[in-house]
């Protein structure tokens, strides 16, 4: 592989990848926020 395949390579990986992290980093993100009431409800149920 030259120089030039491989930095247009990154040029296409690079962007994808960035999406991919910024998508997990927001469904974390909202797991997070999620799991606590989920919890909770579990727990309300669980109760006699």
């Amino acid at each position: 592989m030259n120089e030039k395949s491989i930095g247009d390579y990154v040029q296409v990986i690079l962007p994808i990848v960035l999406t991919f992290a910024v998508l997990v980093m927001g469904v974390m993100v909202l797991v997070e926020m999620e799991i606590p009431r989920l919890a909770k409800k579990k727990k309300k149920l669980r109760a006699k």
